[in-house]
């Protein structure tokens, strides 16, 4: 995850959460909670599953802007499939990771990863 994800990728709800919490935040949060409605609480309860998933300051500020309201978080698969690819990207380049061992790590077939490669400019 990375916080420099393009906000453009990012449908409207979350480009507004953006503003207030971080990027790998909001990316998580897209990932966990996509395609449901996250009913954010007024104030934190201590058996709330948001401190997990965001940690305990970020869940905080989250709170404090959108509490009391029910958020229809949209799934973002756009943000999520570049942030997956960027990260492919990455363990190839400076890892040099096996394309065999992308294709597993990424539940992805091998032409998926090479595919990925080619359109970023790295080496398949």
């Amino acid at each position: 995850m990375t916080s420099n994800t393009p906000a453009s990728l990012l449908p409207a709800l979350l480009q507004d959460m953006a503003e207030h919490i971080p990027m790998e935040a909001v990316i998580r949060l897209a990932e966990r909670f996509g395609g449901t409605v996250l009913c954010i609480p007024k104030r934190l309860p201590k058996n709330s599953e948001l401190p997990a998933v965001l940690g305990a300051d970020v869940a905080a500020k989250l709170v404090a802007v959108y509490g009391g309201e029910n958020l229809d978080i949209p799934r973002a698969c756009r943000m999520i499939r570049f942030v997956r690819n960027q990260e492919i990207v990455r363990l190839r380049r400076q890892e040099g990771a096996p394309l065999k061992d992308l294709a597993r790590a990424f539940s992805m077939t091998m032409r998926n990863v090479t595919s990925i490669l080619r359109t970023a400019g790295a080496s398949p």
